[in-house]
Protein backbone atom coordinates (compact mmCIF):
# COMPACT_ATOMS: atom_id res chain seq x y z
CA UNK A 1 0.00 0.00 0.00
CA UNK A 2 0.97 3.40 -0.68
CA UNK A 3 1.65 5.69 1.65
CA UNK A 4 -1.08 8.84 1.65
CA UNK A 5 1.18 12.00 0.19
CA UNK A 6 -1.90 13.97 0.93
CA UNK A 7 -1.16 16.58 3.91
CA UNK A 8 -3.54 15.24 7.14
CA UNK A 9 -6.41 17.96 6.66
CA UNK A 10 -6.97 16.96 2.71
CA UNK A 11 -7.55 13.36 3.38
CA UNK A 12 -11.01 13.51 4.98
CA UNK A 13 -13.49 12.53 2.72
CA UNK A 14 -15.95 16.33 3.18
CA UNK A 15 -12.55 17.99 2.00
CA UNK A 16 -11.41 15.94 -0.56
CA UNK A 17 -15.10 16.61 -2.13
CA UNK A 18 -14.42 19.96 -1.98
CA UNK A 19 -11.23 19.89 -3.46
CA UNK A 20 -12.43 17.66 -6.28
CA UNK A 21 -15.67 19.80 -7.17
CA UNK A 22 -12.73 22.27 -7.28
CA UNK A 23 -10.88 20.83 -9.22
CA UNK A 24 -13.36 19.80 -12.11
CA UNK A 25 -14.33 23.04 -12.25
CA UNK A 26 -10.65 24.67 -12.79
CA UNK A 27 -10.00 21.42 -15.51
CA UNK A 28 -13.23 22.69 -17.66
CA UNK A 29 -11.62 26.04 -17.30
CA UNK A 30 -8.44 25.74 -18.49
CA UNK A 31 -9.16 23.53 -21.48
CA UNK A 32 -9.90 26.88 -23.57
CA UNK A 33 -6.78 28.68 -22.28
CA UNK A 34 -4.71 30.40 -25.66
CA UNK A 35 -0.75 30.39 -25.19
CA UNK A 36 -0.46 33.63 -23.99
CA UNK A 37 -3.27 32.99 -21.21
CA UNK A 38 -1.62 30.19 -20.21
CA UNK A 39 1.95 31.44 -19.69
CA UNK A 40 0.65 34.05 -17.80
CA UNK A 41 -0.54 31.23 -15.13
CA UNK A 42 2.42 29.58 -15.36
CA UNK A 43 4.60 31.98 -15.01
CA UNK A 44 2.45 32.74 -11.49
CA UNK A 45 3.56 28.71 -11.02
CA UNK A 46 6.69 28.96 -11.72
CA UNK A 47 7.38 31.75 -8.70
CA UNK A 48 5.03 30.41 -5.66
CA UNK A 49 5.27 26.79 -6.46
CA UNK A 50 9.50 26.41 -5.50
CA UNK A 51 8.14 28.94 -2.23
CA UNK A 52 5.28 26.75 -1.50
CA UNK A 53 7.37 23.62 -2.15
CA UNK A 54 9.83 24.60 0.45
CA UNK A 55 7.48 26.55 3.02
CA UNK A 56 5.10 23.70 3.23
CA UNK A 57 5.74 19.71 4.81
CA UNK A 58 3.43 17.76 1.77
CA UNK A 59 5.44 18.18 -1.09
CA UNK A 60 3.05 18.76 -3.88
CA UNK A 61 4.27 21.42 -6.23
CA UNK A 62 7.35 20.43 -8.01
CA UNK A 63 8.83 16.97 -9.31
CA UNK A 64 11.93 17.04 -10.27
CA UNK A 65 12.75 15.51 -13.46
CA UNK A 66 15.73 13.95 -15.54
CA UNK A 67 17.37 14.23 -18.42
CA UNK A 68 16.73 12.45 -21.92
CA UNK A 69 17.52 9.52 -20.20
CA UNK A 70 14.64 9.55 -18.09
CA UNK A 71 11.97 7.20 -18.45
CA UNK A 72 9.29 9.68 -19.16
CA UNK A 73 11.20 11.12 -21.85
CA UNK A 74 9.63 10.52 -25.51
CA UNK A 75 11.13 12.79 -27.84
CA UNK A 76 12.84 16.01 -29.11
CA UNK A 77 10.67 17.87 -31.72
CA UNK A 78 12.17 20.58 -34.22
CA UNK A 79 9.44 22.99 -32.97
CA UNK A 80 9.35 25.70 -30.62
CA UNK A 81 7.52 25.02 -27.35
CA UNK A 82 4.79 27.27 -28.52
CA UNK A 83 4.91 25.43 -32.01
CA UNK A 84 4.77 21.84 -29.82
CA UNK A 85 1.89 23.54 -27.22
CA UNK A 86 -0.18 24.44 -30.42
CA UNK A 87 0.58 20.93 -32.20
CA UNK A 88 -0.67 19.14 -29.02
CA UNK A 89 -4.05 21.17 -28.78
CA UNK A 90 -4.85 21.02 -31.72
CA UNK A 91 -4.60 17.00 -31.65
CA UNK A 92 -7.35 17.76 -28.37
CA UNK A 93 -4.69 17.69 -25.73
CA UNK A 94 -5.84 20.93 -23.04
CA UNK A 95 -3.49 23.01 -21.39
CA UNK A 96 -2.83 21.96 -17.64
CA UNK A 97 -2.32 24.46 -14.75
CA UNK A 98 -3.40 21.77 -12.26
CA UNK A 99 -0.25 19.68 -11.17
CA UNK A 100 3.10 20.18 -9.87
CA UNK A 101 5.56 22.06 -12.04
CA UNK A 102 8.56 19.61 -13.64
CA UNK A 103 12.10 20.77 -13.74
CA UNK A 104 15.28 19.37 -14.22
CA UNK A 105 19.19 19.89 -13.42
CA UNK A 106 21.70 21.04 -16.01
CA UNK A 107 24.78 23.27 -16.14
CA UNK A 108 22.85 26.20 -15.38
CA UNK A 109 20.66 25.28 -12.55
CA UNK A 110 17.26 24.54 -12.50
CA UNK A 111 15.29 24.26 -15.59
CA UNK A 112 11.12 24.54 -15.93
CA UNK A 113 9.19 23.01 -18.01
CA UNK A 114 7.80 25.53 -20.37
CA UNK A 115 4.19 24.02 -20.89
CA UNK A 116 1.92 20.94 -19.25
CA UNK A 117 -0.90 19.43 -21.26
CA UNK A 118 -2.94 16.69 -20.95
CA UNK A 119 -4.75 13.75 -22.77
CA UNK A 120 -8.18 12.15 -21.59
CA UNK A 121 -10.76 13.73 -19.01
CA UNK A 122 -11.64 10.74 -16.95
CA UNK A 123 -10.21 7.82 -15.17
CA UNK A 124 -6.84 8.18 -16.69
CA UNK A 125 -4.57 11.33 -17.55
CA UNK A 126 -1.41 11.26 -20.00
CA UNK A 127 0.19 14.14 -18.50
CA UNK A 128 3.00 15.61 -20.91
CA UNK A 129 5.70 18.57 -20.24
CA UNK A 130 7.95 20.45 -22.51
CA UNK A 131 11.24 21.66 -21.92
CA UNK A 132 13.06 24.32 -24.29
CA UNK A 133 15.83 22.12 -25.67
CA UNK A 134 19.00 23.00 -27.41
CA UNK A 135 17.84 21.22 -30.68
CA UNK A 136 14.25 21.33 -29.75
CA UNK A 137 12.00 20.81 -27.66
CA UNK A 138 12.22 17.97 -25.37
CA UNK A 139 8.77 15.93 -24.78
CA UNK A 140 8.21 14.05 -21.68
CA UNK A 141 4.89 12.07 -20.68
CA UNK A 142 3.35 9.78 -18.32
CA UNK A 143 0.61 8.14 -17.80
CA UNK A 144 -1.49 8.64 -14.02
CA UNK A 145 -4.96 8.90 -12.33
CA UNK A 146 -6.84 11.86 -13.69
CA UNK A 147 -6.50 15.15 -11.61
CA UNK A 148 -10.08 15.13 -10.59
CA UNK A 149 -9.81 12.20 -8.25
CA UNK A 150 -7.05 14.09 -6.19
CA UNK A 151 -6.65 11.19 -3.91
CA UNK A 152 -6.00 8.82 -6.28
CA UNK A 153 -3.52 11.11 -8.18
CA UNK A 154 -1.41 11.70 -5.44
CA UNK A 155 -1.37 8.57 -4.47
CA UNK A 156 -1.16 6.21 -7.47
CA UNK A 157 1.73 5.81 -9.32
CA UNK A 158 2.19 6.37 -12.56
CA UNK A 159 3.23 4.56 -16.11
CA UNK A 160 5.84 6.62 -17.69
CA UNK A 161 6.21 7.61 -21.47
CA UNK A 162 3.17 7.28 -23.32
CA UNK A 163 1.63 4.28 -23.19
CA UNK A 164 -1.77 5.10 -25.05
CA UNK A 165 0.30 6.62 -28.18
CA UNK A 166 -1.24 9.92 -27.78
CA UNK A 167 2.01 11.79 -29.00
CA UNK A 168 2.83 9.22 -31.94
CA UNK A 169 -0.22 10.70 -33.60
CA UNK A 170 1.11 14.34 -32.90
CA UNK A 171 4.59 13.98 -33.73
Amino acid sequence: MLQNRLPEFAQDPAVLGVVAAVIIVLAHLQRGLSWREYQTIHTVRLLLFPILQRRLSWKLFESRKHGRDDDEYVTTVDLSPRGAFKQLVDAGASPHLLSSVKYRENDAGREYAVAHVIFGATGTQTEVWLFDGDDGTDVYAHKETHVTDPEGHVNDGYEPGDPDGHLAEVF
